[in-house]
């Protein structure tokens, strides 16, 4: 006896529903996370050069708010707010 097909949902209305979710997370709350960059950045980056840099999954975007306050061009990638201006 054949096994009945499973259903596999459209990746871009999952895509749509877990952007959806992060939307609504974030706009439930002033801030959501503690808005310090990640622990390991300034210990490994202080002393590096200005470059680029892309931080995905960034959340409400420390780190690279952290690098752009020391010379650095980035970008965000992931489910988060808007970035501030200059960002």
């Amino acid at each position: 006896m054949t096994q009945p097909r499973q259903q596999h949902s459209d990746p871009r209305s999952d895509a749509a529903h877990s952007a959806s979710r992060w939307e609504e997370r974030y706009a439930s709350v002033e801030q959501l996370w503690s808005g310090r960059p990640n622990d390991w950045l300034p210990e490994l980056a202080t002393d590096w050069s200005p470059g680029t840099a892309l931080e995905i999954g960034c959340g409400e975007g420390a780190d690279v708010l952290w690098l752009a306050e020391r010379g650095w061009q980035g970008g965000r990638a992931g489910p988060c707010p808007p970035p501030p201006s200059g960002v």
